[in-house]
């Protein structure tokens, strides 16, 4: 049974952004430095809670935009704004101009998709580009889990899966070598 747009995202709000997203969140948080941004954006902002946190944190006087190409995370994003108060705007819109920062979540960024991704995401930026996505080795529990469970369930025919799904993770140095490029 497929799951509607809409209810992806509550699940996307409750787990992946409670459980997932608050781990690379908090990392950036403590390493990353804001100096004298005008303008930010959030590329797949989600249902915007780091979005707000870094509003809260930056203030008014920053044009912050969050974006994300599903319409229903923009309409949670918006009630949570609206619920604090953050004039932090969620939209999904790709912007045409570019901003001080950027910042991606890039996550759920394919990995044959990564360096495109980068690309469009370090032409939005005139000073500063940040982004964060799981790469070889990140979450290797993760996987011993899911050996776990295909073996506990006889499912070890699923194993090659598993395998394809580790393979495809970029390598830190991956990542990197895309990024100068």
């Amino acid at each position: 049974m497929s799951k509607t747009q809409k209810e992806l995202a509550f699940l996307q709000d409750l787990n992946v952004e409670t459980n997932w997203t608050a781990r690379f969140t908090e990392n950036f948080d403590k390493k990353f430095k804001f100096e004298n941004e005008e303008s930010v954006l959030y590329v797949n902002s989600g249902t915007g809670n780091h979005t707000l946190a870094l509003y809260e944190k930056l203030g008014d006087d920053v044009e912050l935009r969050g974006v994300s190409e599903n319409e229903e995370l923009n309409i949670i994003a918006d009630a949570k704004a609206k619920a604090v108060k953050s004039k932090a705007v969620f939209s999904t819109d790709f912007p045409e101009e570019t901003f001080d920062t950027v910042i991606a979540n890039a996550s759920f960024v394919r990995p044959n998709e990564l360096e495109e991704f980068l690309e469009k995401i370090i032409d939005l930026s005139d000073d500063k580009v940040a982004f964060y996505l799981p790469t070889a080795g990140s979450f290797g529990e993760i996987f011993s889990v899911l050996w776990e469970v295909l073996l506990d369930e006889n499912l070890i025919e699923k194993g090659g899966e598993v395998e394809r799904l580790i393979a495809e993770l970029p390598k830190v140095s991956d990542v990197e070598e895309m990024a100068e490029r």
